[in-house]
This record gives structure tokens, sequence and C-alpha cells, in this order.
């Protein structure tokens, strides 16, 4: 049985089973099963107590992932920062459902074995999460009001390809990005 919940998740207009239809059929897609996914909704001191902790980081972040997976099962526990998600939809001009999105997708592909930590694979999976968005966002979110949100989103995504392909510390950008298998009970940004 499949399981995705949502604790304590602020007051969104995206409708939750339109999330989960499509967190199942992306793990379905590429062979991967929901066992069980908590998403944490947390404030701010909770993830710095989360990030120092477990990950012995003394900064706020937008998202930690613990990854219990077992081969193609994921079981996971997210945490959301919510002031980190509304400062990140300030400052790449979108709405905060498309924010929320982004990290609940992001999250669920770093337990399908995506990393992030390289600019090819940043940028791989932040065409994932563009086009999971693109599938939730046609029926569950709210558009943000100006015409110009589309072009702007467009210019940003334009140039942030064109800076993590550039630029990795002088260095031309690997030949080919590798799909790392997540191990089991690792703990992912």
């Amino acid at each position: 049985m499949s399981k995705i919940d949502f604790i304590s998740i602020p007051k969104l207009s995206f409708h939750k089973e339109k999330i989960i239809h499509f967190l199942r059929h992306y793990a379905d897609n590429e062979g991967y099963k929901i066992s069980h996914i908590q998403y944490n909704f947390v404030d701010k001191s909770a993830m710095l107590k989360i990030n120092n902790q477990h990950l012995k980081h003394d900064n706020h972040t937008d998202i930690i992932t613990f990854d219990y997976s077992v081969k193609k099962s994921i079981k996971a526990e997210v945490y959301i920062s919510v002031e980190m998600m509304n400062e990140n939809a300030k400052l790449f001009g979108q709405t905060v459902d498309y924010e929320a999105v982004r990290l609940i997708s992001h999250a669920l592909f770093h337990c399908m074995g995506y990393s992030d930590k390289s600019n090819i694979e940043k940028s791989k999976m932040r065409e994932m999460e563009d086009r999971f968005i693109r599938d939730v966002s046609r029926e569950t979110i709210s558009r943000p009001a100006t015409p110009y949100y589309k072009l702007f989103v467009d210019l940003c995504q334009a140039f942030s390809s064109i800076y993590f392909l550039t630029t990795d510390n002088g260095q031309a950008p690997e030949a080919q990005a590798a799909k790392p298998q997540a191990s089991s009970g690792e703990a992912v940004l």
C-alpha cells in the first residue's frame, strides 16, 4: 500500500490528491513504488536543528530528505522549511505553491536516485521539477498575476542553464551525468 502524508502543510491552493497522483505517476514511470513518504513542513528553527543534528551543518536549508528506500520501494521522511520555501518563491519570482510543489518533487527525485551535486545533475533535476510542476499546475495551482511571468521564468531557466553549464570552478562540465543510486538511510539535500 502506498502512503503519502503532508504534516503541518501551510494553506496552499493546490489539491493534495493531484500532487499524490503525480508523485505515484513519476515513481511508477521509472519502476519505483512509493511505500511511504512523509512530508513535514517545519519552521526555520526546527530545520536548523535537524540540519545540525543529522547532517552537522550549521545553516538553514529549504529541504532535507531522509531516504530509507530499499531497491525500488521508496520510503522517506522529508522536512521542508516553510520560511525558506516562501523566501525562494520571492527570490525566483514564482508563487509559493510552485515552490512547494518543486520541493515536494525534489525529494521524490532524490529517492529515485537523482542527485544535484554537479551542474549537469542540477540542470537535470531542475528540468524534472519543472515538468512535474507543469503536470500538476494544469489543474491545481493558481497562476501568478503578471502576464510576463512565463517570459521571466523562461529567461531565468535559460540563464541558469547557461550559468550551470559554463561555470564549474573554471572547468568544463562533465561529459555525461551518471544517475547515482541512493543508499539506504542516506540524507540528501
